[in-house]
């Protein structure tokens, strides 16, 4: 039901703009305890069922799937590739050691990835009026999921850090309403659909049991190390 619901929300978002998305999927994790979001990999868009629970309606769902659609919309994959220098033996890094972390991304990457970045949240605000969605919701969608990687023990590790790939929240706030009164978009009331069932469902999913009521060594346990090593 998640699957056919976030399928249908992809289709909204194309549909209302008349684009076509050919070989794009759309599927919903359920592998994995994911993360209070989404993601756009080589045409595969990843709905996390935690983003869709925490969500208060179908237009914030909306907004984050259209801000990755947008992602494979405008080829910014390719782009980052461009962006890369080019590695004439991809299985070795820059010190030659196949097993070295691989080298930081470079000031060129990191400025493509921002204007990305900025240029998915603008145009996923006219995938949302097009298809007669709230494009307010893009704005709720990023401070719920703020909000929630803020507060929830599981992002306790990561939280304070700065993530170099992403422009930080306020300054996305501020340039989707910068966006929102140039083109003079205004708020709209929200559609619910579906949600109240498949909230149900996931909601119960990510809060049995609720984080706070798991022991600290069962939480964080994908941190530990294993005790031993096959030789």
């Amino acid at each position: 039901k998640t699957k056919a619901f976030a399928s249908a929300i992809a289709a909204t978002m194309l549909a209302g703009s008349g684009l076509n998305a050919g070989g794009m999927i759309v599927r919903v994790n359920d592998t994995t305890w994911g993360e209070t979001g989404a993601s756009m990999s080589a045409g595969v868009l990843t709905l996390e069922p935690e983003m869709i629970a925490i969500m208060s309606s179908e237009d914030e769902v909306a907004a984050v799937a259209a801000h990755e659609i947008v992602h494979y919309l405008r080829a910014h994959d390719e782009q980052l590739v461009a962006s890369r220098p080019i590695n004439l033996n991809p299985f070795k890094n820059r010190s030659g050691d196949i097993f070295d972390s691989p080298p930081a991304p470079s000031k060129r990457e990191v400025e493509a990835r921002w204007r990305h970045e900025y240029e998915a949240d603008a145009l996923s605000l006219r995938l949302l009026v097009n298809a007669g969605c709230d494009p307010e919701a893009a704005i709720s969608a990023l401070l719920v999921i703020q909000n929630e990687r803020d507060t929830e023990p599981r992002y306790e590790f990561g939280r304070g850090r700065v993530d170099p790939m992403h422009p930080a929240v306020e300054a996305r706030v501020a340039a989707l309403r910068a966006v929102m009164a140039a083109e003079k978009m205004t708020a709209s009331k929200r559609t619910a659909g579906a949600l109240p069932e498949v909230y149900r469902e996931l909601a119960g999913r990510r809060r049995s049991p609720k984080p706070e009521d798991v022991p600290a060594s069962e939480l964080y346990g994908h941190y530990k190390r294993p005790k031993t090593f096959v030789q």
